[in-house]
C-alpha cells in the first residue's frame, strides 16, 4: 500500500517557529531553550509560520567555503527535482529577504582544513563561513580559526533549525564554535532507525511495536525477543550465510556498534556541570555489558552473521533485508533510499532504548557538516544573518520536501511509521567524541572490535587511552582559553 505523505510534511512544519528576528540579541542558551519548548508545545495545533529579519545588506555578497560533496547545501538552478528545486527556492528566498548574493564554493573533503588554515593565516576575507564534516570541524577549530557562535548575537543556536538538542552537544565549556544548520541535510540522511518487514511480523504472529515506541517502552529486550525465529538455510547448502534469512541484520556492519551504544544512552564523551567533555567508555561496566550484547546478536548462534555480510558497502549488507529475508534491520535514513524496489512493506521505529531505565530514545547521527565564521570576518552578525536565515527557511521549507521524497512509496508506508520518523528525527544525538576520537575509539575499526569478545573488545580500547586523554585535553584546552 501506498499512502500520501502530506501528513509527513504537515508534522515537520510543527515544530517550532523561527520566532524572533535573527538580528536580536541571543539570550543565554539554556534560558532559550527552556523557552522554546514551551513555546513549541503551543504551537503543536497549528501550521508553524516563519517571518526573516528585516534587514537590507544592499546587495552585499554572502561566500561560503564547503567540503565537496558531504557539506554542500545549495543548488546553482532549478531542474525540475523536487528536492534540487527546494534547495534552490531556499537559496533565493533568503537572497531576497535580506538583499544578498549568496556564493557556495566547494573544494575537496580532504583539502578544506589546510586551505581554511591558508586563509586565515593570510587574514583572506574572501569567505564569510567555512562548513566541513565534524571530525575536519573540530581538528580546524582547535587551531582558533573560528568566532565563537554564542558571541554572535544575530544566530539563534537556541533555535530548532539549529540542531535542536544537537546544539548542546557541541558545545565544551559553553563555547560554540560550530552549529549543525538545518540548510544541510547530513545529519538526518545519516539518522539511525530500526526497520521491521511487516510481512514476516505477520507470517510469525508478530505485532509492529509501534504502541512501545510511542509510550517510550521500546527497550533493546523487547527488539530481541523474537530471537532466531526468522533464522533459515533458505539455500540448504548447510552453512548459514549471504543467500539465507535472519531475524536480525545491520544496515552497516562497520557502524552498527556505535548506533547502538548511542541508541543506549552510552557515549564516548560525557560532560560535567561546566560543560567540559571527559572520556566515559573506561571502566563503564553498562559499555562492556552493552557491547557483549550487540556482539551476541549479530555474531552467534543461528543469527551469526559472519559468512553473511560485507564490511564495505550497503548494497551488499542491506540485500537481505530488501530481498524479504530479515525481519529487522538497523540502518539509517539513507539506506532506505536503496530499498525503493522492496517488493514487501516494512515499518520504521527508532532505535530502542537499553533498558526500562532509561529515560529518553536516541537516535545516533554521524559525519555531520559544522557551520563556522572564521575570525577573518569584518562583520560576524552580517554572517550570522544570513546563516541564521538560511538555516531558518531550509528547517521550514526545504527539510520538509526532503523527507517527503525520501520516504515517499517506501519509508512511510503508514501514519504510525512517520510518527515515529518524527520521533527518531527529534531524538537525533550526536557523540563529539565520535567525531573526536574517530581514529581511536568510535571509528574505523568499530566493526573489528564487534567481532570480538567483550573482554577482547575492552583490552583494544585500552589501548588507546593515554592517546585519547591527550588528546581529548588539548582539544579542552582550545575550547576553553581566553576568548575575551
Amino acid at each position: 500500500m501506498k499512502l500520501r505523505l502530506i501528513s509527513l510534511v504537515l508534522l515537520c512544519s510543527l515544530l517550532a517557529a523561527c520566532g524572533e528576528q535573527a538580528a536580536q540579541t541571543q539570550a543565554s542558551v539554556t534560558d532559550a531553550q527552556a523557552q522554546e519548548g514551551d513555546a513549541a508545545v503551543a504551537e503543536t495545533e497549528e501550521e508553524a509560520r516563519y517571518e526573516l529579519p528585516g534587514l537590507d545588506f544592499e546587495g552585499r555578497e554572502f561566500a561560503m567555503l564547503v567540503a565537496t560533496n558531504y557539506c554542500q547545501s545549495l543548488v546553482p538552478e532549478e531542474n525540475g527535482e523536487v528536492l534540487n528545486d527546494a534547495k534552490y527556492a531556499m537559496g533565493r528566498t533568503v537572497e531576497e529577504a535580506l538583499h544578498v548574493k549568496i556564493r557556495e564554493t566547494d573544494i575537496d573533503l580532504y583539502s578544506i582544513v589546510a586551505q581554511a588554515q591558508s586563509l586565515v593565516m593570510a587574514g583572506d576575507t574572501s569567505y564569510n563561513s567555512i562548513a566541513m564534516m565534524d571530525r575536519f570541524a573540530i581538528e580546524s577549530a582547535k587551531k582558533g580559526y573560528y568566532v565563537p557562535l554564542q558571541k554572535i548575537s544575530s544566530i539563534s543556536l537556541s533555535k530548532p533549525y539549529w540542531g535542536g538538542k544537537l546544539s548542546d552537544q557541541l558545545s565544551i565549556g559553553k563555547n560554540y564554535f560550530f552549529a549543525v544548520s538545518a540548510m544541510n541535510l547530513r545529519t538526518l540522511r545519516t539518522t539511525a532507525c530500526v526497520l521491521m518487514n511487516t510481512r514476516l511480523a505477520a507470517d510469525y504472529g508478530l505485532t509492529v511495536p509501534y504502541d512501545d515506541v510511542m509510550d517510550g517502552s521500546w527497550t533493546f529486550e523487547k527488539m530481541t525477543s523474537a530471537g532466531e525465529i526468522a533464522c533459515a538455510d533458505v539455500n540448504g547448502d548447510g552453512v548459514m550465510d549471504a543467500g539465507d534469512s535472519y531475524t536480525y541484520v545491520p544496515g552497516d556492519i562497520r557502524r552498527i556498534q556505535t548506533q547502538m551504544l548511542i541508541g543506549f544512552g552510552t557515549r564516548c564523551l560525557e560532560k560535567d556541570d561546566s560543560d567540559i567533555p571527559y572520556l566515559a567508555l573506561y571502566g563503564n561496566e553498562r559499555y562492556i555489558d552493552q557491547i557483549a550484547k550487540i556482539h551476541d546478536l549479530f555474531l552467534s548462534g543461528a543469527n551469526d552473521l559472519s559468512n553473511a555480510l560485507s564490511y564495505d558497502t550497503f548494497s551488499a549488507n542491506g540485500l537481505i533485508f530488501q530481498e524479504g529475508r530479515a525481519l529487522y534491520n538497523i540502518c539509517e535514513f539513507q539506506h532506505i533510499e536503496a530499498l525503493r524496489e522492496m517488493q514487501d512493506d516494512f515499518a520504521v521505529l527508532v532505535m530502542p532504548k537499553y533498558d526500562d531505565s532509561q529515560a529518553e530514545y536516541h537516535s545516533r547521527t554521524f559525519d555531520a557538516t559544522y557551520h563556522m565564521v572564521p575570525v577573518t570576518e569584518a562583520d560576524p552578525e552580517f554572517a550570522g544573518a544570513v546563516l541564521d536565515a538560511l538555516s531558518c527557511v531550509g528547517y521550514h521549507d526545504m527539510v520538509p520536501v526532503f523527507l517527503e521524497t525520501v520516504l515517499k512509496d517506501k519509508l512511510s508506508r503508514d501514519e504510525r511509521s512517520k510518527e515515529c520518523i518524527q520521533l527518531a528525527f527529534d531524538t537525533r544525538m550526536i557523540d563529539l567524541g565520535e567525531s573526536l576520537l574517530y581514529d581511536k575509539i568510535m571509528g574505523t575499526d568499530v566493526y573489528k572490535r564487534l567481532t570480538k569478545s567483550a573482554d577482547q573488545a575492552v583490552s583494544m580500547l585500552e589501548k588507546s587511552r593515554k592517546s585519547s586523554e591527550k588528546t581529548l585535553e588539548k582539544l579542552i584546552t582550545a575550547f576553553t582559553g581566553d576568548l575575551a
